[in-house]
């Protein structure tokens, strides 16, 4: 017994150091790893979660106390990631699925660790006591990241995504929001707790004004309206829930429920107002509208995502195959947005793709079981208020704000690790209140003969074993095949092309996650080599083999990964292999038929094919999908003009509001390749109006009336360009003198 004993007093600080550092891990940004704002924190967390996780095995094997109680909240968490588990093994991308990627590192390798996150919590944490210094570490951490991102505002720490909205240390202005939202509605609830200490009532209400400023300065409309929203669900129940003891305080609620309302309504009224515009924050406000690109946008993402779910609507497509579903059900109407979506914008939606409708509803147990616990006693006793509850009015008030908020803001914002980490530490500590007095068993409550030094030998051998063997896999293997991603990039852009391809050679052999990205990212690189007069050929070489290596039976075996398929296809093209690239085209456009972006560049490439009749019937294809799509249109009206259908082509431009002079590098080529001068001269033209400063596009300017035999009309530009900007003068008399000698050769 001694010797447990021991035991116990080494393992448990272990585990509440691990745990009690989680909170911070949204503090870490780790430079040196791709994707610093998301790659470190997710293996951080990863980490911290198999140490305490390891120890509790042992802990539990040894003392009952630190075994979990049954309760729906802990049946709605291991379902939920077994319906997980499942949707992965019969996933469209078992490996995808399990491993994530570096920007998202989620996967299921990630739900089982927010799991085991979640076992650990419902075992240990039993005291109130310790649940209050948890929550107080995860308060600190947001007062640390909101001074991070003070000093954004003030201009000491560059705003990554630009634009002025605050991302701090998540490099995310929706994670930054929805961060803020969940440590706002914590620090409400332990404002509940020490409502009666004066000095700490002022030091969280200080604290929940600097979140609400940061939230604020994030500019994200979904966790903003999400706060509002949780405050007036917090109000409801004071006011529903709370004895005729507190009347006052029901009044006061009221009182604040009708300013909120009437806040509103202020606002809606002076939407239009110069004051609303001119704010940043409170004009994406006043743009909220049905018809903006953003909510439309939403809106075909999520049918989108239906017509996935009706086709897989039992176990879905697995977890992170959201492209997959994004190219095959793609909506024309989304040409004026980003090309290439991961998440649906809704985590709802995410999880009914990724699990159907038995994902979904595991999801959704979870927030039905904890609103279930926090209102258990006043539904069985039917009593606005319940003595004998787990949780008094306040604590309902303000945990029911949690739910409700986050449930919201997920309606148009998808997870991360931090976030996930916060749902799931508030999930366990509903759990453990709930549980704490009630009769609820332990899930496992067999002793062990603790005297038998076996049963501790292999017990303790285990759980190291399992703790490095995850650590190698899940943490070790990802780390260095990030950093060495990072290397391989950065070389690369620097020049040291051997040590890229040396740096790339070692992400692959580490086999692990953010497969699909290093691929990406080589085909990317090695475009560029190959196609470099600089690089020798031996390199060219290296690299040509490193793709056929890793790149190519990787398509062979997922042959409906449209983007890295695409970015093989510049490869091919700049490799000098156009039959290859078109076949290779063919291909995706099959998988993804109704993206105009890879159906007009098919057709386009049939006119470098010089299959003109092809080409001219792709690109109408493509332009016929959505009429509005002025890129699908430039390319059908460019080849119209090639096809000699110029009338044709001017119909295709009026339709857009252009004319044959269209200011594209690719029209720029073709006429003047053609020897079209007229219209180089009047693109050029166009170009000079919006640069005035820039002499070589003066200078082309001139030449391209020289090419056209108008000598005149050249030398009015270029003294022209000397009206504009004295300092083009001696530019000007030396080309001036060049095309006076005829010395310049323009075909």
């Amino acid at each position: 017994m001694i010797q447990v004993k021991s035991c116990e007093n080494f393992l448990l600080p272990v585990i509440l150091s691990s745990v009690f550092l989680t909170p911070f891990v949204v503090l870490y940004i780790s430079s040196s790893l791709f994707f610093p704002y998301i790659t470190g924190k997710g293996l951080l967390f990863r980490f911290l979660v198999e140490i305490s996780f390891c120890s509790w095995i042992v802990l539990a094997v040894f003392n009952k106390d630190y075994r979990p109680r049954k309760s729906f909240i802990l049946w709605s968490v291991v379902v939920t990631f077994g319906v997980m588990t499942l949707s992965t093994i019969f996933s469209e991308d078992v490996g995808n699925s399990f491993w994530s990627n570096f920007e998202r590192m989620e996967g299921l390798v990630t739900y089982l660790h927010l799991m085991a996150y979640f076992i650990v919590l419902v075992s240990v944490f039993k005291s109130e006591k310790l649940w209050h210094r948890f929550f107080n570490a995860q308060i600190l951490t947001s007062i640390l990241v909101a001074f991070y991102g003070l000093l954004q505002l003030a201009g000491v720490y560059k705003i990554m995504q630009g634009g002025g909205r605050l991302d701090a240390t998540l490099g995310n202005a929706g994670y930054l929001g929805g961060f803020m939202l969940m440590s706002f509605f914590i620090t409400a609830y332990m404002l509940s707790i020490k409502w009666q200490e004066r000095s700490w009532r002022y030091i969280y209400i200080s604290i929940m004004i600097l979140q609400s400023f940061i939230l604020f300065e994030t500019a994200t409309r979904g966790s903003i309206l999400a706060l509002i929203g949780g405050s007036i669900l917090a109000l409801l129940v004071f006011v529903i829930f709370l004895g005729k003891n507190y009347h006052n305080i029901r009044k006061i609620s009221l009182i604040l429920l009708g300013l909120i309302f009437l806040g509103l309504i202020i606002f809606y009224g002076a939407r239009d107002t110069a004051f609303v515009k001119n704010q940043p924050v409170l004009s994406r406000f006043a743009d909220i509208s049905l018809n903006d690109g953003t909510a439309k946008s939403r809106f075909l993402i999520w049918d989108m995502s239906w017509q996935a779910v009706k086709e897989k609507p039992i176990l879905g497509w697995g977890p992170e195959n959201f492209p997959l579903v994004f190219d095959k059900y793609y909506d024309p109407q989304m040409y004026n947005q980003e090309p290439w979506f991961d998440r649906s914008h809704n985590v709802f939606f995410d999880w009914f793709v990724a699990g159907g409708f038995l994902g979904i509803l595991a999801y959704l147990s979870m927030f039905v079981s904890a609103v279930w616990y926090l209102f258990r006693e006043n539904i069985k006793r039917l009593k606005i208020s319940s003595n004998d509850s787990a949780f008094n009015c306040w604590q309902q008030g303000t945990l029911l704000a949690f739910l409700g908020s986050y449930f919201f803001h997920n309606l148009f914002i998808f997870d991360n690790i931090i976030s996930y980490g916060i749902f799931f530490a508030l999930l366990a500590f509903i759990h453990v209140k709930a549980t704490e007095d009630s009769k609820a068993g332990l899930v496992f409550s067999k002793s062990f003969d603790l005297k038998n030094k076996n049963i501790i030998t292999i017990t303790t051998a285990v759980a190291i074993l399992f703790f490095f063997t995850s650590f190698y896999f899940s943490v070790a293997k990802p780390a260095l095949a990030a950093s060495a991603l990072v290397g391989a990039i950065s070389s690369a852009s620097g020049g040291d092309i051997n040590n890229s391809l040396l740096e790339f050679k070692k992400v692959f052999s580490y086999n692990t996650l953010g497969q699909r990205q290093s691929e990406e990212q080589l085909l990317s690189v090695a475009s560029g080599v190959i196609s470099a007069t600089s690089v020798p050929e031996n390199i060219k070489s290296e690299f040509r083999n490193l793709v056929l290596k890793e790149v190519v039976p990787e398509l062979e075996a997922n042959p409906r990964l449209v983007r890295e398929r695409l970015i093989l296809v510049d490869y091919l093209l700049k490799s000098g292999n156009l039959d290859s690239a078109i076949a290779e085209m063919e291909e995706i456009r099959l998988l993804s038929p109704k993206k105009q972006m890879i159906v007009s560049n098919l057709g386009y490439m049939y006119l470098f094919k010089d299959d003109k009749q092809k080409a001219e019937i792709i690109t109408k294809e493509s332009f016929d999908l959505n009429p509005k799509n002025a890129e699908a249109g430039k390319v059908y009206a460019l080849v119209l003009i090639a096809s000699g259908k110029e009338s044709q082509a001017l119909e295709v431009l009026k339709s857009l509001s252009l004319t044959l002079a269209v200011d594209d590098e690719r029209f720029l080529n073709y006429y003047f390749s053609n020897k079209r001068y007229n219209l180089v001269s009047d693109i050029l033209r166009q170009r000079v109006m919006l640069q005035p400063n820039n002499i070589d596009l003066w200078t082309n300017l001139a030449l391209s009336h020289y090419a056209a035999g108008n000598n005149i009309e050249a030398f009015k530009v270029l003294d022209e360009a000397v009206v504009i900007n004295p300092s083009f003068k001696d530019k000007v008399l030396e080309v001036r003198q060049a095309i006076q000698s005829g010395s310049i050769k323009v075909n």
